[in-house]
């Protein structure tokens, strides 16, 4: 049985320790390097992010049973008695089909303090949301947190960013009918919440904020070639002597070599047989979402929005300081620098910055 499956209010398994939960046990122990670890010993507490996730669960698939849970499995079920006991249910074949039990929110931390606007994370380029788990534990608990992840198999095959925007505001309506609402995306996840903050304003909604970290208007945006971006390197560097600026060039040339060279990997590793099926997924989303980028054209949005941009920009874009959004975020938007590159804007010691930032708009505070 295979899906991209996270499941939800999954009751708990009885105490008595199955050959399942002693084989996650054992699992986990391993993975951790930790024989201390017990059955309701929680994942994200002893230190597991979104990287360990795929490879514990890929030895789940290899070693327990041949089930292709996504990782935010580990988010509804973070210790391993409510795993194995998710386990059990998937090799039940008298069970439905869990795909059925597939949840549209992910609740990221659910605060029973929880008193303002819900905080809704859109996934990456990827698909993934378990990177926002180490933004909201750095949040105040007095709101609840989710994330909607992507999968491979959502939508049809032509869909554009405002079709998926409708179906998941009509994901979000579902769980939470009532606004306001509070809407916030990384990367390509941010085009689309950008897209669903109109539409719920649209239809009568209350958007209390939007919040897009580090992405730019593709409408508004030129992507550099390869040589374009050589030079650019050449030129931000020259100024810094010869043999500095050569060897930041020839970094760059080499960075660029196994950029492309990954890209062609993966376009022969999608055959199933070569290629472990959480990270298939993982490429066959992104590869799809990078062409809805190329396509987009953001429209008008009036509500108040913070733009986090790192401060090591790629070479590869071309676009103002505002990222390209200035001409159509007609309402109060503020563009903060945060330390580090694209990938690391959730890693420490980069996510204080975005982190402080994401708290004082949250609080309220002037964006510009």
């Amino acid at each position: 049985m295979t899906g991209n499956m996270a499941v939800r209010n999954l009751t708990s398994a009885p105490p008595a320790q199955s050959d399942t939960l002693r084989q996650v046990l054992d699992l986990w122990r391993t993975e951790f390097a930790d024989a201390t670890i017990g059955p309701d010993d929680d994942y994200f507490s002893l230190g597991g992010d979104s990287l360990l996730a795929l490879e514990l669960l890929k030895r789940v698939r290899e070693d327990i049973y041949d089930v292709d849970f996504s990782p935010t499995a580990l988010i509804h079920c973070p210790t391993p008695r409510r795993l194995a006991a998710l386990i059990d249910r998937a090799a039940d074949r008298s069970e439905a089909d869990l795909e059925s039990l597939s949840v549209g929110l992910i609740p990221l931390r659910e605060s029973p303090r929880s008193s303002k606007a819900p905080l809704i994370c859109i996934h990456a380029i990827d698909g993934g949301v378990m990177f926002y788990r180490q933004l909201v534990e750095q949040l105040p608990d007095d709101r609840d947190y989710y994330a909607i992840e992507a999968s491979a198999t959502d939508g049809p095959a032509n869909e554009d960013i405002t079709a998926i925007a409708r179906r998941y505001l009509a994901r979000i309506k579902a769980e939470l009918p009532h606004g306001p609402y509070l809407l916030a995306g990384y990367s390509f996840g941010a085009l689309i919440a950008h897209e669903i903050s109109r539409l719920a304003v649209e239809s009568g909604d209350k958007v209390e904020g939007l919040i897009l970290y580090d992405m730019f208007n593709p409408a508004e945006t030129r992507i550099r070639p390869v040589v374009g971006r050589l030079v650019h390197c050449w030129r931000q560097s020259s100024d810094q002597g010869l043999i500095r600026a050569a060897w930041k060039l020839a970094a760059r040339m080499g960075s660029l070599a196994g950029w492309m060279l990954r890209h062609q990997a993966e376009r022969l590793w999608l055959h199933p047989s070569l290629l472990d099926p959480a990270h298939r997924r993982r490429i066959a989303i992104r590869r799809k979402n990078e062409g809805l980028i190329r396509d987009c054209r953001p429209g008008v949005y009036g509500g108040r929005t913070l733009i986090l941009a790192t401060e090591e920009n790629t070479d590869k874009f071309e676009c103002s300081d505002q990222l390209g959004w200035e001409n159509i975020l007609t309402g109060e938007f503020g563009v903060h620098r945060v330390t580090g590159n694209h990938l690391q804007i959730f890693e420490k010691p980069h996510l204080s910055l975005t982190s402080g930032y994401t708290r004082r708009f949250l609080a309220g505070e002037a964006v510009e």
